[in-house]
Order: structure tokens, then sequence, then C-alpha cells
């Protein structure tokens, strides 16, 4: 593991310390003289009395009359700069007295202060500036400004691992001789709050453990060591100090943190780092994540299946991240809802792509959509609405929810034919056979139906030509379907009744009612009847002779039946 010496505060800008150092700390800092009240807020107080405190460098006396208003004022809040700056520090803010000392300041300097009031509305203006010099800096004592803490850490504490940063301490100053505090955060730059150990504790030797997760932006510490009673070494001058910070047990969370390590040195008050004559040093570390970033996710729905013929049903998506890890920020799930064997639009009305959000450090979210499945009267399998989505790095597998059928399935079918007679005397005549389903449903697929031609009362090959057997389709969610065949009579001259053709049917799981084509008779009944004999005489004195006697049907036809 590598070291690396921490950056001077000349790294900042031009200094540390009223503005660069407060911004290091997390501190806030005002950066316009006041806000803009309205007609409810107090009005301005009068300008602050500003002094400096006796057997103090670094302190002065602010006093102050409340503004005259009769709003109900409820505290006060200062802010100062050195004169000559242009960035204001915020000071006290819950102040309730019309007095406050303002600490932590450069020996010797000359500040301008301003108070403003606030009631229940908020801040009033500010007042003019009231202005004041601090004290000398005491007899036999040290400005620190000289002295670099010659800070060193390491660039890296390794998740779970541990790191030592150490740095001396300059010559006895009038306040203790070194601070040391650090502060957590998720980004490059420090959060609030920043912990500091303060003068009059001692310094050396502590142990800081930087737990993990880190609840919003907190920084943890246990297992203070110390070497000695408080303040022991903090005093003491070219002193070298050491803290150890432990980073806490694996936490399946996958992120990028970072915490500062930040050592003042020199005459400083109640306030850290307000003294911008001070140096100080600081080190970025990063805590290293050992944790795998998660790669997929799987999606759920509940319920899984939904009637046919239910109203809009409210269906739960569940993002769920695979493996053991989680993200340390929010994740994004977009979720289409589209068509699987369900078709969106028929099967189900059209559902919009939605966000579902899987919270930061969660395995999990969820969200919700309202499936409305569409009522038809078509017998089909349950068929699925596919839920899908899509999330940055992640492979995302998908889920489905099913329409549960609820239509009976037809059981019969009836076969009819037009035309639906033929004249024996006509040529090849087309006829249509049409296959109805019996009941109000319908099928999911086509069906197939087997047709075939044959004999009825008139006979297949004597009254009219054969016909092959045929395919009549009734096509999915149709309750008919319709095929042709030629029907061809075969012309005679026998006098009959009208003949049928009988056309029959086959289709899977249905009963099929026949249906018949009649054969039209064309010929006229014979009109008479005439008698011959042969031999057409017989001898007298023959013996027994047969005479046959013919009856011949006058005219071109015949009988059908014997006469």
């Amino acid at each position: 593991m590598g070291f690396r010496s921490a950056k001077s505060t000349s790294t900042f800008g031009r200094r540390v310390g009223v503005s660069g150092l407060r911004r290091l700390l997390g501190l806030a800092v005002v950066s316009a003289a006041g806000t803009l009240a309205a007609a409810d807020v107090p009005a301005a107080p009068d300008r602050p009395q500003v002094a400096a405190v006796s057997g103090s460098s670094v302190k002065l006396s602010v006093t102050w009359e409340a503004p005259a208003s009769d709003t109900a004022i409820t505290g006060y809040h200062i802010q100062y700069r050195p004169d000559g700056e242009t960035e204001w520090i915020s000071g006290r803010q819950d102040l309730t007295a019309t007095k406050a000392t303002v600490q932590g300041l450069r020996p010797a300097t000359r500040y301008q202060v301003q108070v403003r009031a606030t009631n229940a509305q908020g801040y009033g203006d500010y007042s003019m500036s009231g202005t004041g010099t601090t004290n000398v800096l005491a007899a036999g004592l040290v400005a620190a400004s000289t002295h670099r803490a010659s800070l060193v850490c390491p660039a890296v504490l390794p998740e779970g691992g541990s790191i030592s940063c150490t740095w001396t301490t300059g010559p006895r100053v009038a306040t203790p001789s070194s601070f040391f505090g650090y502060g957590m955060s998720n980004s490059d730059g420090l959060a609030s709050p920043t912990v500091f150990w303060r003068r009059g504790e001692d310094c050396a030797n502590r142990t800081a453990d930087v737990y993990m997760p880190i609840v919003s932006r907190r920084v943890h510490k246990t297992g203070r060591t110390w070497c000695g009673a408080p303040g022991a070494s903090a005093n003491v001058a070219n002193a070298e100090q050491t803290v150890v910070f432990r980073a806490g047990d694996n936490d399946d969370v996958n992120e990028e943190r970072y915490f500062y390590v930040v050592v003042v040195h020199g005459t400083l008050g109640e306030e850290i780092g307000a003294n911008p004559a001070v140096p100080a040093q600081y080190a970025r570390i990063e805590i290293r994540d050992n944790d795998a970033t998660p790669t997929a996710l799987t999606l759920s729905a509940a319920p899984a299946s939904v009637a046919e013929g239910a109203a809009a049903t409210s269906v739960t998506v569940t993002a769920t991240l695979g493996g053991s890890t989680t993200f340390a920020e929010a994740k994004t799930v977009t979720v289409s809802v589209g068509s699987g064997t369900a078709t969106e639009g028929a099967d189900f009305a059209a559902v919009s792509d939605f966000d579902l959000v899987i919270a930061a450090r969660a395995s999990s979210g969820s969200a919700s959509f309202d499936l409305d499945p569409v009522q038809d009267s078509i017998d089909e399998p349950d068929e699925t609405v596919a839920v899908s989505g899509a999330a940055s790095g992640l492979t995302v597998t998908g889920a489905s929810v099913a329409i549960a059928d609820d239509d009976d399935a037809p059981t019969a079918l009836t076969l009819s034919a037009a035309p639906a007679s033929v004249a024996e005397g006509a040529a090849a005549t087309s006829v249509t056979v049409t296959a109805t389903l019996g009941g109000s449903t319908t099928f999911a697929e086509a069906k197939t139906v087997t047709v075939s031609v044959g004999s009825g009362t008139a006979t297949e090959g004597a009254d009219f030509a054969a016909v092959s057997d045929f395919d009549l389709v009734i096509a999915a969610r149709a309750s008919s379907g319709s095929a042709s065949f030629d029907l061809d009579p075969v012309q005679d001259s026998i006098d009959e009744p009208d003949e049928t053709v009988a056309v029959s049917g086959a289709a899977s799981g249905l009963s099929v009612t026949g249906t018949s084509v009649a054969i039209a008779d064309d010929d006229a009944a014979p009109g008479t009847i005439a008698l011959s004999v042969a031999p057409g005489s017989v001898g007298e004195g023959a013996a027994a002779t047969s005479v046959t006697v013919t009856a011949t049907v006058g005219g071109g036809t015949t009988y059908a039946e014997a006469k």
C-alpha cells in the first residue's frame, strides 16, 4: 500500500481558514450580505457594537439592540469577515440574547460584524456592519503560521482493513498546538458533520472505525484509545501523533466512498479552522470497495394469473437483484408490458411503460400496473402477457402474467350445401359446402373438417361422377368456413324421383351433422305400352306352342321401377 503526504492548504486557493477550511470541514459559508425581508419579517437591528475580549487574541464581543419592530423575534444570526475580504462567514444562528462572542479569529485583525433577526416568518435584513479589532498575540507564544503538520496517510483504506495517519505538532502556542479530524463523503467533497478532536483532548494513538454503510452521511467512530490524560500530548511541541482508521465489515454495497483527514495547527478558538493564518493539511483517502457490481435482475409478477372475464386487475412487478450485493444509489428499471401469446390490444388493453425503482442498498423494488383483459367467445389455451425490463448495466430476466380462458370448447358443427339441387341434365356444377359451429364459442386456432361426397339415393358413379374427399377450414376465431366441389350428374332416360348426393364430414373433437344435394330428374314418364306376340301365328294342327308376348314402352323414356 503506497503512502502519500497530505496536501497543504495552498491547494485550496490563496489560503485556508475563514473560507477554504470551513468549506473543507463542511461548514456553511454565507456568500451574500443578508436576505430580502418581507413585510412580516423583523426589521434590521441597528449597527452592532464590537470590541476585543480581554485576555484573548482570538475573540470579539458583539452587542446590539433589538430592532424597533412589533414582530415576535425568536432569535438572531451573526455573520462576520476580516476587513477587506468579500466572503461572509456564517456565525451562530441560535442566539436569543442581544449579545454574543465570536471566537477563533486572527490576532490583531479588524473584523466587520452584522446581525439579523428572525421570527416565525423568516429572517429579516442584516444590520449595517459594526467593526472591532482583536488583541495582539500574548507575549511568549509563537504564531503558528510557520509550522506544517507533516500529515502522512495511505491513499487507500481497504474495506474491512485499517490504516494509520501520522503528523507532528508544532511549537507550543496559545491554545493546543494540534487539532485533528476527519469527515466522510461518497463524492469528492466533505460531508457534514465533520468529526474533530478538539483542544483538551489527546490526539495521539486514537482509533476511529469508519463503519459501512454510512447512514445519512453520518460518521461513526468508536474504540477511542487514550495514550494518557486528556491534553497530555496536545500541548507537547514537535510530538508525533497517530490515529488508526478501520473500515467496518463488508456491507455488500457496491459504491465509491472517500474520507478526508485534516490537521490544523495553531492558535485556534472554539470554532475550529476560523483562523486563515493557521496552516492546515488534509489527505483524501479512498475506502476501496470489494463488492462486485450486480449484473442481473429478475422480474416477477403477482398475481401470476388473471381471469379473462375479470375487471382491470392491479399486478405488482418486483425486480430482484441477482447475487448478494446491492447498489449504493437507487437503480431505475423501465418496465414494458406487451404481447406474449396474448395480443396487446386484442386480448388485453395496452399498458404504457413505467419505472420501477430499487432503492439504494436494497435488493429489490416493486411497482404496479393495471391488467385489463378483453372478454371474448373464443375457446383457447390460457395466454400470457409479457413483462420485460431494461436497466443500465444489468441483464434483465422478464416475467409473464397468464390470462385464464373461461370459454367452453365448441362440440358440434353442421354442414350445409348450396345450391341444394342440381338438374340431372346440367353440366358439372360447383357446390359450396359450409361448416357452421354450434353454440356461441369459437376456436382460437383454425379447425379442419374433412368433407366426403358419396351415394345417397343417387349412386356415385352411376348417377353422378365420383368426388374425392376434400378439406374445409374454419379460420381461427371464426364460427364457420366453406369449400366447394363440382357435382357432375349423369344424364339418363329413366323416369325416376329426384335423388340425393350425401355430403358428410369429420373433425377432431366435434360431432358433424351432414347435408345433401338433390339431382332433379328431367325425364317424362312413358305415355304408351305396345304389345307384340311371337310367333304371329300357330298351325291348327300344331302341338301346343309357346307364344311370347312383348310389352314395349312408347316414347324415349323408361320407368325407374318395374311396371
